[in-house]
């Protein structure tokens, strides 16, 4: 589709001959976009963003270029507040440009606890909660002194990038439907996903949710 964010895969804009097609039908579309992962995407972009230390680290400090355990490799990380940036302009252009009947959230979370924890996590952590991490990553993992601080963090810069795209896009056009592929395991999403779509429901945040 025709942004001005993401790379293009290809001229024609799809979104716009899809969203024609659809209203002839009488047919919604929600714009399911994935979040943070990059698996797929353009090769360049993803070995420029691994050099640039703006992709996820796992616990034993080694930076996902494979998860066997999700099968997913490069997931872009949320403290890094270029990446944040492109993710929310990229939710917001799809408001903006197509007002589509719906905009959906996939992957706004964390592969599983055991990311991220990059240097840049641990120092904005550590100004977060004004504290010193002796032992990284340790103090801050399952048994760790500051472990019930850390999940809070984690699930504190996923629900601050969902509240601000949220708001944003509703002052575009408060008709836009905001939806979630949500976790369904709780409280498993928000401890070790950082996803805490449960209390994105209470404030208000998502119109609606399809639990996996």
């Amino acid at each position: 589709y025709g942004s001005d964010v993401l790379p293009r895969a290809g001229e024609r804009d799809e979104m716009a001959a899809c969203l024609e097609a659809a209203k002839r039908h009488g047919i919604e579309v929600h714009v399911w976009r994935i979040n943070w992962c990059m698996s797929g995407g353009d090769a360049e972009i993803r070995e420029r963003f691994l050099s640039e230390g703006r992709c996820m680290v796992s616990v034993t400090g080694k930076p996902m270029t494979e998860d066997p355990a999700t099968g997913f490799s490069l997931w872009m990380c949320p403290s890094h507040e270029g990446n944040r940036e492109i993710e929310k302009q990229a939710m917001l252009e799809l408001t903006r440009r197509y007002h589509p009947a719906g905009i959906h959230f996939d992957y706004m979370r964390f592969p599983s606890r055991d990311y991220c924890y990059c240097e840049r996590c641990r120092a904005k952590f550590e100004e977060a909660y004004n504290v010193k991490v002796e032992n990284w990553p340790a103090d801050c993992f399952a048994g760790g002194a500051l472990f019930d601080d850390f999940k809070q963090f984690r699930k504190d810069l996923q629900t601050s990038l969902v509240r601000e795209i949220v708001q944003e896009s509703r002052d575009i056009d408060p008709s836009v439907k905001i939806s979630l592929a949500a976790r369904s395991a709780l409280p498993g999403a928000p401890d070790n996903d950082g996803q805490d779509w449960a209390n994105w429901c209470k404030e208000g945040l998502l119109d609606f949710v399809c639990p996996m």
